[in-house]
């Protein structure tokens, strides 16, 4: 009957351990969710926080390309009435070149 006592208390000892470590590794697992929650929470707003300074780089690149556009046809607009001055001018002076001649012409005859 001793034996029986004494194997009864050791029983009971290795389930006191055994719910101790169970209570342990059911701390620890949560201690682990807890971390992996907090990693993944803070994965999140990093990747939100990327893809919001990715949204504002692709905006100023468009803004970029618009100024860059609109200064390019700005210069082509500039260059094309330039080459429009030049040529009315070409042709004022061809027209008074030959006006010159002209005079020259009727004042030899006069």
């Amino acid at each position: 009957r001793l034996t029986l006592e004494a194997e009864n208390e050791r029983l009971l000892a290795v389930m006191a351990d055994a719910k101790r470590a169970k209570g342990d590794a059911d701390a620890a697992t949560e201690a682990l969710s807890r971390e992996a929650r907090a990693a993944a929470a803070q994965a999140a707003a990093q990747a939100a926080s990327m893809r919001r300074e990715l949204e504002t780089a692709r905006a100023e690149a468009e803004r970029a390309r618009e100024v860059s556009a609109t200064q390019l046809e700005a210069h082509l607009r500039g260059q094309a009435e330039l080459a429009q001055f030049k040529a009315n001018a070409d042709r004022e002076l061809t027209q008074l070149k030959a006006d010159a001649a002209q005079a020259a012409v009727e004042a030899e005859a006069a």
